[in-house]
Formats: structure tokens, sequence, C-alpha cells
């Protein structure tokens, strides 16, 4: 909750308008920004993304109290080392989840941002490894490999739970390695897509 000193109608009002400005529209008009005018650039709609999620957080957990509260608004990137990247390979296929969580394990930096599993297959999606399809059985997005995928250490397995059987994608040895390799473009992407 936000602070009482702190409209929260306010904070919104605030925020459409970062909103609008970080996607090149004029928050009065919604009319598109003209090219040349400097509130269009890429500097400043990052420096409005960015002011959009402050007031988010501020917005559903309050304003930080201490500077150990603030710490979380400003994290440093997810960085890893090449003796980390080695230590987070596992030699059984992982699901994208368990990996991400042994990676985040093993980095164990509370100074930085966790590395999260959707920044890596929406990455994967946009390489071609990974395709998103509907499930027909219970209508959840799933992201599945494709032949490149499958091809980079990337397989399905179906498994079965007291809701039904269901379908994961399991990364091997290679893809998890493959991932860690190429974690800066994975957050260079993920960094240009927000």
């Amino acid at each position: 909750m936000a602070d009482d000193i702190f409209d929260l109608e306010q904070l919104g009002k605030a925020k459409k308008v970062m909103d609008m400005l970080a996607f090149g529209q004029n928050p009065l008009t919604g009319d598109p920004l003209p090219n040349d005018t400097i509130l269009n650039t890429i500097e400043l709609a990052r420096s409005f993304f960015f002011t959009s999620q402050v007031l988010s957080e501020i917005m559903a957990n309050g304003m930080p109290k201490s500077r150990s509260c603030s710490t979380r608004l400003y994290k440093k990137q997810f960085a890893i080392t090449d003796e980390q990247i080695q230590a987070s390979i596992s030699s059984v296929p992982q699901t994208i989840t368990n990996f991400i969580k042994i990676v985040n394990d093993v980095v164990q930096d509370d100074s930085m941002v966790k590395l999260k599993s959707a920044s890596v297959t929406s990455w994967l999606v946009e390489q071609g490894l990974m395709e998103i399809s509907v499930d027909p059985i219970s209508h959840k997005t799933l992201r599945l490999p494709t032949e490149k995928g499958n091809f980079m250490g990337i397989t399905t397995e179906k498994r079965t739970s007291i809701n039904g059987d269901y379908t994961v994608a399991l990364y091997s040895k290679e893809a998890q390695l493959f991932v860690l390799e190429n974690i800066d473009d994975i957050l260079s992407y993920n960094y240009e897509k927000e």
C-alpha cells in the first residue's frame, strides 16, 4: 500500500503518463509523439519505463522506509561468472524452472536481480528454438522446442499429475550451457523489450 502522503489515484495518473511517454504517445491526446522530439528517444523511453516500474512498486508496496528496503528497486543486472556457469550445469535434463532455480542458487547475490525463466524462454522463442502453443486440453500456454530447439538439446516429456497429463520442456546439459553462454544476449533482448 502506498503511504498516506501519496494519493493512489495521483500515482496511477503519473504512471499512466510515464507509460504513454514510454510508448511514444502524447499523454494529453494519445497521439503519437513526433519522431524529432526529445521525448521520443530510446534513452528517455527507458527512463519512462523505469519510472513507471518504480511507481508500480510504490503503489503496491508503499515508499521504501530504509536503504535496505529501497535496494529492491535498484538492484544490479544479473551476471554470472564462468565458474558459476560450470557449477550450474546439470548432467540431468532440467525443466526451465528447475534450471533457473539452480542458477540463482549458485549465483546467490542479493544485490542483483534474479534470472527469470520467462526471460530465457521469450529469447528462445525469438531465436526460433522454441514456439508458443496452447495445450488442447488444459488451454494453458506452452513453450515447446522447435526442430531447431530439439537439435540444440531441448526435448519434451509427457508427465502425469493429479490434474492429468501435461508436457514439459527439458533442457539437456548442452542446452543449459547454450542458455548461460548467451546470457548477455538474453538480458539485452529482455531489457529492450521492457
